[in-house]
């Protein structure tokens, strides 16, 4: 089996999988919305706000260079697993002895019991990432993806189930339990690996310095992306929290569901083609193309019809997450056009230099959210939007031109969509405000086809956006394969 071949089937069956996963977690937002309170969300958020770091510092960065190394011997793979098991361990005890403080923090009492359960989460989610690198790097992606679509239906139906039975916010505690003991009884038995004990082995310490760089970044956006929320529940309250975490929840939906789980796919391929530049820049720029086009939409849509989709989507009591919603879809647009820079960078290994401008942009953004807090909410999120559009800024203009891919192809790919879609996201805001749609369903309809009709528009239009359509249709029909 070639190595394109290899990508295409991993990417089809991850993709097979990930729809049910999208349905599930769409599913879990609406019906739970429905069945829970914002202050209900904004309590467990709170929680995971602060302590969710530890999921960060578990894996240590460690399954990322066990993907992107070429020649990892068996021993050196049972040592990062054990590394990560004991990191996982650690944390889950420095989180439920930490418990009071965070309860301390909020002025929250319910929260203490809540941290101390949701300990036990982050030991398991330690010992994943090893199980889940040595599954991609024998391209294994169908057990990955069907793996981790079961483990969040199982866990929707006990969120369900006992949202139902009036247990509260501790539905949402138990999602998270069971996806955790679900997703790594899975891949264990996917895996088939026995890792031996741990022992000295050779060739450790490169590992653990690209481990290092690679979990600075992630701390970084982590803090980042976390440090909203946290002043959010600690200035505003639960219940303003619980309308900013549904709203960031929506937006971060597509980029979770499309991008993400390619990731695993995406590394081991991409790393395979260091020696070939040509090549290595073909692949990224049509994972640009598809991720521009396909999320581009998406988020545009949601730039424009945020009110009807929150409306239809979570029901009346969430109506103070449109305006939010808005503002963090257009930060996430340069998200996702900056999202193939990511993979670049781990790929080529190049791990410093994405640490380096990451440092300066994360800090920046979270120095504007500090400075927006008198603004309010809307003031955060505006804030989280503009470091988005920063960090897209020096990834573009700052980082890529030090890697061996150039910037151009890149920006280009994702600027045909951007053009397309925002034009019709603005045209349709005007129209909205001039003429009113009867109700929020039709507004949702009439959106569609507002944005199916810019691109057909654009289609015919432009000879460059038909060769990036028929790009993206041979990608997907070889998928189909």
């Amino acid at each position: 089996m070639t190595l394109a071949t290899s990508a295409v089937r991993g990417a089809a069956a991850t993709y097979g999988a990930q729809a049910v996963k999208a349905i599930t977690q769409v599913a879990s937002v609406i019906v739970l919305a429905r069945l829970l309170s914002p202050s209900e969300y904004g309590v467990v958020t709170m929680v995971l706000a602060i302590v969710g770091v530890a999921t960060v510092f578990g894996d240590m960065g460690l399954s990322m260079a066990a993907m992107q190394s070429q020649n990892l011997s068996q021993q050196q793979r049972s040592n990062l697993l054990w590394i990560n098991a004991a990191l996982g361990c650690v944390l889950g005890a420095i989180i439920a002895v930490s418990a009071p403080l965070v309860a301390a923090f909020y002025g929250k009492p319910e929260l203490r019991q809540v941290a101390e359960s949701l300990a036990v989460v982050f030991v398991l989610y330690a010992l994943i990432p090893q199980f889940r690198a040595e599954m991609a790097s024998r391209f294994s992606f169908k057990w990955l993806a069907v793996s981790d679509a079961s483990a969040q239906a199982v866990a929707f139906l006990v969120a369900v189930v006992l949202a139902a039975n009036g247990l509260g916010y501790w539905a949402l505690v138990w999602n998270q339990i069971v996806a955790a003991v679900v997703t790594l009884a899975l891949i264990v038995i996917g895996a088939r690996w026995k890792p031996n004990l741990p022992r000295s082995a050779p060739g450790m310490k490169p590992l653990l310095r690209y481990g290092v760089d690679t979990l600075g970044v992630q701390l970084l956006t982590y803090v980042s992306s976390n440090l909203d929320n946290i002043l959010i529940g600690k200035v505003f309250g639960s219940g303003t929290l619980g309308l900013y975490s549904r709203a960031s929840q929506l937006f971060r939906l597509p980029l979770q569901q499309i991008a993400t789980p390619l990731t695993p796919v995406a590394i081991p391929v991409m790393s395979r083609l260091q020696s070939e530049p040509a090549r290595f820049e073909e692949y990224s720029r049509r994972a640009q193309l598809v991720l521009a086009y396909g999320l581009g939409a998406v988020l545009f849509m949601l730039i424009a019809a945020a009110e009807p989709f929150v409306s239809v989507a979570l029901g009346k009591q969430w109506a103070g997450a449109a305006q939010i919603l808005q503002i963090l879809a257009l930060g996430g647009v340069f998200q996702v056009f900056g999202y193939v820079y990511y993979w670049v960078f781990l790929a080529l290994g190049q791990t410093r230099l994405q640490l380096k401008w990451s440092l300066i942009g994360r800090i920046a953004m979270m120095l504007m959210m500090l400075a927006s807090l008198p603004l309010g909410v809307v003031g955060i999120a505006t804030a989280v939007a503009a470091g988005q559009v920063l960090l897209w800024v020096l990834n573009t203009f700052c980082a890529l031109p030090r890697t061996a891919v150039r910037p151009f192809p890149l920006v280009v790919a994702a600027l045909r969509p951007g053009l397309i879609f925002g034009t019709f996201a603005a045209c349709s805001l005007v129209l909205q405000a001039m003429f009113p749609p009867t109700g929020p369903v039709v507004a949702l309809w009439l959106n569609v086809m507002g944005a199916a009709f810019a691109l057909l528009l654009a289609w015919l239009c432009s000879r460059h956006v038909r060769d990036d359509l028929r790009a993206i249709a041979q990608t997907v029909a070889r998928l189909r394969k």
